[in-house]
């Protein structure tokens, strides 16, 4: 399958970037810088401890409510967000400005099959990042009685890939930031606070060209807050930008002058 000219997905291509694929992974976990982030994680889970100790008596109610206001504030309005920023935007950034990208110029995989899998490995970082919060968060507030707990299973599944879907939308276009600019953390908060959230101010249904907006459709969605109907054109606006994003980095990173 050709995503981009010059780039053909297939077995050989996995073949080659499971090298790249691993040490792309490795440095998400073990980099000292983002390291610090996955101390975030903390946040929801002592959040919910807290919770559990100061309610009394213990609420169904309340304690889904809780859940409900921890997904949306926590887990869509800073993970997906600001991680992404971070994160995303250091998956090659930090490569040219350690001066670590001629090592992987110089391997035998081209410059599209570079992005393809930094951002797998990402994407993979990621999904097993937000097992932690998301489940953990989860079972503190539903652990109570057995039958909270395996009520509401299906809608914490549903979050964590929300959340998940949600930092490899905004990790694609920090992503393509990360290899257009030099200070692409700079440019990402611009991108954040002028497009993401701006756009909610000038009305005129400017929000809806937001991943904000489609993010919040899905929850609504998931937590049956009201019916929206929308689900699969926030899944194809999603997709459709994060494709878009994802090529145009390959495109870019692949006409840049740096050997």
């Amino acid at each position: 399958m050709n995503l981009v000219k010059g780039f053909q997905f297939d077995l050989d291509t996995i073949k080659r970037g499971i090298p790249l694929f691993r040490m792309t992974l490795s440095s998400l976990y073990y980099d000292l810088k983002i390291r610090a982030l996955w101390g975030v994680a903390l946040l929801p889970f002592l959040a919910s401890v807290l919770i559990r100790v100061t309610q009394t008596p213990r609420s169904k109610v309340v304690l889904f409510d809780a859940f409900e206001s921890i997904a949306l504030i926590v887990f869509l309005g800073l993970f997906t967000v600001w991680l992404s920023l971070v994160i995303g935007s250091s998956l090659i950034a930090d490569e040219k400005e350690n001066q670590t990208l001629v090592f992987l110029l110089v391997r035998p995989i081209s410059r599209e099959e570079i992005i393809f899998h930094k951002f797998l490995a990402y994407i993979a970082a990621m999904a097993v990042f937000y097992l932690v919060p998301v489940f953990g968060t989860y079972f503190v507030l539903f652990s109570y009685k057995g039958s909270w707990l395996v009520a509401h299973l299906d809608l914490t599944l549903g979050l964590w890939a929300l959340t998940v879907l949600g930092s490899i939308a905004f990790g694609a276009i920090f992503l393509l930031t990360g290899v257009l600019f030099k200070r692409p953390l700079i440019i990402g908060l611009f991108v954040v606070l002028f497009w993401n959230y701006l756009s909610y101010l000038l009305g005129a249904g400017a929000e809806q060209l937001t991943l904000s907006y489609h993010l919040g459709t899905l929850f609504n969605e998931l937590f049956d807050l009201f019916p929206l109907n929308g689900a699969s054109t926030s899944l194809v606006f999603i997709g459709g930008l994060t494709l878009l994003c994802v090529v145009g980095s390959m495109v870019s990173f692949k006409n840049q002058e740096i050997l």
